[in-house]
């Protein structure tokens, strides 16, 4: 039989960071400005979505929830480990 193996996450406190910037300008650099102009919203809504979390300071469950918010969190929800993995479908 196997073992089972816990792993511990341990929480960091975050701080706001001006995301938007320096990536957009090493899109810029690296691809082009077309490029650069096409990912401008898209990381607009990452810096928002990362300040809403950072500043959020809720329970482990508030931001788990919020998190699976995130756009592209659709195929793959982050599991609540208050379920059991065979009752999630796992």
């Amino acid at each position: 039989m196997g073992a089972n193996i816990m792993l511990a996450v341990h929480c960091k406190k975050a701080e706001p960071l001006e995301l938007r910037a320096p990536v957009q300008e090493y899109i810029a650099a690296t691809y082009g400005d077309s490029a650069a102009q096409d990912a401008a919203e898209d990381l607009e809504t990452i810096e928002g979505q990362r300040a809403q979390i950072v500043g959020m300071g809720g329970s482990l469950p508030s931001l788990r929830d919020l998190m699976a918010k995130c756009e592209g969190a659709g195929p793959h929800p982050i599991p609540d480990p208050t379920i059991p993995s065979r009752a999630r479908g796992a």
